[in-house]
């Protein structure tokens, strides 16, 4: 089953059923900043997100349950992100 990732101007994150076009799941990575970037884990299963406010998060689901923060530590936006292998 084929899923894709869609992050808002008002922090929510949706989660795509490819096939039907329809949302799977939805919920609120940063209730005061836009979603930037996001994509999937290696896994394929949990996911990663920044925020506008240079915030990175993983979480353990598409639930909406955070397993790990970081502070990027920069005023600026991070628009991009990559995990190595």
């Amino acid at each position: 089953e084929k899923t894709f990732l869609t992050g808002s101007l008002d922090g929510t994150v949706r989660t795509w059923d490819v096939e039907t076009g329809k949302i799977k799941e939805s919920f609120v990575a940063n209730e005061s900043t836009a979603t930037i970037a996001l994509f999937f884990d290696s896994d394929g299963v949990r996911l990663w997100t920044v925020d506008a406010s240079a915030h990175a998060k993983r979480w353990k689901d598409t639930k909406g349950k955070i397993d790990e923060e970081f502070n990027l530590g920069n005023s600026v936006a991070t628009h991009r992100v990559i995990l190595s292998p």
